[in-house]
């Protein structure tokens, strides 16, 4: 269930890198993070939570063994090592961190994930751990393990995701995952249509579409990150917004300093409201294969408020709108055990349901993508972690909005309570996501499984932690052809899906699950454990074609 508690232990801090990347100035948030570790220091094991260990982890010495190799370019994170929450977990989980130079390193040399012969574990953000894919400078081995899934540009870039969608579902893309989205310029004439399509007193002849009409609103987007480049606007504005700034994009000499819209995306203009603010779900997500699809979401989420309270009507200051973390480093921010406990049971467990059916099918229409690009590059491992991003209508349906590469792992707010919660959340996840891609264990005995899926799978759900598997949502061949849909998914992610949907219902605890896995072993029969399921499948006869 979403909102089960933490299980296990997970990162802390580590000093050891902090000489290396000395601070500079003090400024505002170089402030919030001393005060942070002095409040985190001050507080006893029990009130940090079971994640935060009294123990500090530390960088082996080049006398010890390591576990695993690992490199992590702090700086792209806008940060350092003993803020980070990924380099502080591979620490205490037995990494020894090595490779090349950071972001901006003063001394000349390679960046560390061109060198992988200097690591077995990459964190870097997608951009350049995919990078470390499909333009590798040395050979990649099937122990080294890259936070990156090759393909998945279809759904993190904001132009790529809503024709990804509309290509495999269609109109139907708008109704059952996200709002009505163009990507700008190639549905440029498609957008004006839906203008003209959409005014006040129907489609008429072919009306204005500048004209005044129905208080639609259209949120027009860059490809910027952390929430910049947003831009809310009434649907009679829009057109001329768009084209405006396209002039000025072509007239700038920085063509940086002014970014072109290149998606527009209708405005849910009926937000649930909680004390008379907006708020967006983050919730993190996590694919470990593409052939097969496995896809997990896991137990975690923040709602994220925005800092002012919404008003239908736009105005320049748009905080009342935008509810993005880095817009509202201070806003309000709840776990979802305090939004269940605002909206009850019932319409909690309405939101969640519709989230992971729409994780689901986001996944799937990319399926065929993610498969065709693993298969041009690559002997590496790879998953990587997807923040996504949901707003709730007053009907309690989420919609998505935004597929995040790279999700942010800042912890920053002026209320030391809620930094402490978003610290657990956000900590609980990569420790979650480092024990479902099985670091260090995978690195035990040269215990590396990809070669057969079903191995790994079920070795995955042995260590998913707060992770829900999904697989059993994904659609199948004959809903997608009764629907005219066009979804791309491998006969094995019919299996899968098909093993996971017979025994849907309850998580199955996993302890229950590893001693009927040792029964089934002393019979010699297979296992199939179904994570959503009240009991083991037991499989007498597994098709051979099974074990690639």
């Amino acid at each position: 269930m979403l909102l089960q508690q933490a299980r296990g232990s997970g990162a802390c801090g580590s000093r050891w890198h902090a000489a290396a990347h000395p601070s500079n100035r003090p400024d505002r948030r170089e402030a919030r993070r001393r005060k942070w570790l002095l409040c985190l220091n001050a507080l006893s094991s029990e009130e940090r939570g079971a994640r935060v260990p009294e123990s500090v982890p530390h960088n082996p010495s080049n006398e010890e063994e390591p576990l695993f190799r690992f490199w992590h370019d702090e700086k792209r994170f806008k940060g350092d090592g003993i803020t980070s929450l990924a380099q502080r977990t591979l620490l205490k989980l037995g990494g020894l961190r090595k490779g090349g130079n950071v972001k901006n390193d003063p001394s000349n040399g390679q960046m560390g994930w061109e060198v992988p012969s200097e690591w077995d574990v990459l964190w870097s953000p997608s951009s350049t751990a995919q990078r470390a894919l499909s333009e590798p400078l040395q050979p990649l081995l099937p122990n080294h393990c890259v936070n990156a899934v090759l393909g998945s540009r279809a759904l993190t870039r904001k132009k790529n995701l809503g024709s990804t969608l509309r290509l495999a579902y269609g109109s139907d893309a708008f109704s059952l995952i996200m709002p009505t989205t163009f990507e700008i310029p190639s549905q440029m004439r498609q957008w004006i249509a839906y203008l003209k399509q959409h005014k006040e007193g129907g489609s008429g002849e072919a009306p204005d579409p500048l004209a005044c009409g129905p208080k639609t609103l259209w949120v027009l987007k860059t490809a910027e990150n952390l929430g910049k480049g947003i831009r809310v606007v009434e649907q009679k504005y829009a057109l001329k917004e768009f084209l405006e700034r396209a002039q000025r994009h072509m007239e700038a000499k920085d063509k940086k300093q002014v970014r072109q819209f290149l998606a527009v995306q209708r405005y849910v203009e009926n937000p649930l409201l909680i004390n008379g603010c907006k708020f967006g779900l983050r919730v993190w997500v996590a694919v470990t294969s593409v052939d097969p699809l496995r896809v997990y979401l896991h137990s975690n989420g923040l709602a994220l408020f925005s800092s002012k309270e919404y008003d239908d009507e736009v105005s320049e200051d748009q905080q009342g709108h935008l509810t993005n973390y880095a817009q509202n480093i201070d806003g309000e921010v709840w776990d979802l055990v305090m939004l269940q406990k605002h909206v009850g049971q019932e319409a909690f467990a309405k939101i969640l349901a519709e989230i992971k059916q729409r994780v689901a099918l986001t996944f799937a229409a990319a399926a065929g993508k993610l498969q065709a690009a693993a298969a041009r590059h690559h002997e590496a491992y790879s998953y990587e972690l997807f923040g996504l991003d949901f707003l709730v209508d007053d009907a309690f349906v989420p919609w998505l909005l935004e597929v995040n590469a790279t999700p942010s792992l800042a912890v920053e707010h002026q209320n030391i309570e809620v930094e402490r919660m978003i610290h657990q959340a956000k900590a609980e996840v990569i420790a979650d996501l480092f024990s479902l891609v099985r670091v260090p264990g995978r690195y035990a005995n040269n215990n590396n499984q990809e070669g057969d899926w079903l191995a790994a799978l079920l070795a995955e759900l042995d260590s998913r932690a707060g992770f829900e598997p999904l697989m059993h949502l994904l659609p199948c061949t004959e809903e997608a052809e009764d629907e005219g849909w066009s979804i791309s998914l491998s006969k094995e992610d019919e299996l899968l899906r098909s093993w996971f949907k017979q025994q849907a219902g309850a998580v199955h605890p996993q302890a229950q699950y590893l001693q009927q896995k040792q029964a089934c072993s002393d019979t010699g029969a297979q296992t199939w454990f179904g994570p959503l399921a009240p009991s083991v499948v037991v499989v007498e006869h597994l098709p051979s074609h099974l074990h690639r």
